[in-house]
């Protein structure tokens, strides 16, 4: 399977070096990040205070992670065509806290 979006199979290098800083950093997607493939800073951890541990169970917890690394002056890039991930089969998550996970992450973006 090659999942929703093809794209994703190809590495292109100029074409990644061209989309890292455009590609989902404005508007509604200025918050929008994938844990699968993240990486920063330990500093960046640190200055954050890690993940946010309220929240439990499957959503929002990269994404919420993110809102307050970039409120902090982190920089979003993407690796949009700059890299291949191999999913790792797992049994899904219950999502019984979505909500309340979604509400937590609401909190986050409309904070300061």
């Amino acid at each position: 399977k090659h999942g929703k979006d093809k794209l994703n199979q190809w590495r292109i290098a100029w074409l990644a070096d061209f989309l890292k800083y455009r590609y989902k950093t404005k508007g509604k997607h200025r918050y929008t990040a994938k844990g699968c493939n993240m990486a920063y800073w330990r500093d960046q951890f640190i200055d954050v205070n890690g993940y946010n541990e309220e929240i439990v169970g499957w959503g929002s917890e990269d994404e919420e992670f993110v809102v307050r690394l970039i409120k902090s002056g982190a920089r979003k890039q993407y690796m949009k065509m700059g890299g291949i991930a191999f999913h790792i089969y797992h049994p899904l998550i219950s999502r019984s806290r979505e909500e309340i996970n979604k509400k937590i992450l609401a909190d986050a973006i409309n904070q300061p």
